[in-house]
């Protein structure tokens, strides 16, 4: 099966698709270089990652608001210039063997993926301002996507509402993908993927039942669950007929659809 490049050829794809949260995380650190690298290698359809902003205001690519789980830094990702950061260890918390990994810019990541693999940038909600200007990261981030000619791969996603609102407000736009964590109906949902012109709507899969997703496909909504590791989880997933499955460890999942 040839990898989709673009999302117009990811909605061409088998469903469901195999979404690598964080890239490789199951075995690799999370939001790192090697772990994006490794969940192309091992078959993913699209790749997750997280963004925030440092105080340079570069788009760094990094879950939590705060250093200290996933690097030997202390304190927030936004007190820190780019260059301070990308001097911290993020590898050694899995694992001493990582211990070389750095935190990747968004610049970086694009590169790495650029006509290889769709890329899912979900902008964390500390990096939403109340007044953001041109350096934004939504407008870095469109700048970015767009001056690296990697705009036909990536969607754009968060749980912070009004960033996709500023997504689609720029010059040179892209598609966007609201997060829910709290259940909602499938009228709800209609409603907010319509609201923004989603391209998909991404759902916590404790939410999930077989007649939401049923009612979800009937509208033609791009449904995707997160965060799915378990085998018989995923399965049941699969069989509801939902777009894609967002999970730590993408080589098991493709094994899984391979051989279903």
């Amino acid at each position: 099966m040839t990898r989709p490049n673009s999302l117009a050829e990811l909605l061409r794809q088998p469903c469901p698709w195999v979404v690598a949260h964080r890239g490789d995380s199951a075995h690799f650190p999370e939001n790192s270089l090697s772990a994006f690298r490794s969940a192309i290698s091992k078959g993913a359809d699209l790749i997750e990652l997280d963004l925030c902003l440092s105080r340079d205001r570069v788009p760094v690519v990094i879950h939590d608001r705060t250093l200290e789980r996933t690097t030997n830094g202390n304190g927030a990702v936004a007190e820190m210039d780019f260059n301070q950061l990308r001097k911290l260890d993020c590898g050694s918390w899995l694992d001493l063997r990582f211990r070389e990994e750095r935190l990747p810019s968004l610049k970086e990541v694009l590169q790495l993926v650029s006509g290889q693999i769709c890329l899912n940038i979900e902008i964390k909600g500390n990096a939403h301002e109340a007044q953001p200007g041109e350096e934004g990261i939504e407008s870095q981030v469109c700048q970015l996507v767009y001056g690296l000619g990697c705009a036909d791969q990536v969607v754009v996603s968060s749980f912070e509402h009004r960033v996709l609102d500023r997504i689609r407000g720029v010059p040179e736009s892209l598609p966007v993908a609201p997060l829910l964590e709290r259940p909602a109906s499938a009228e709800e949902i209609i409603r907010l993927v319509r609201k923004h012109q989603a391209f998909s709507c991404h759902v916590n899969e404790r939410h999930l039942g077989p007649e939401l997703a049923e009612d979800l496909g009937k509208e033609g909504i791009v449904l995707l669950a997160y965060t799915v590791n378990n085998e018989q989880r995923i399965r049941e997933l699969a069989d509801w007929g939902i777009s894609g499955i967002i999970t730590n460890d993408p080589g098991k999942m493709r094994k899984l659809m391979t051989a279903k």
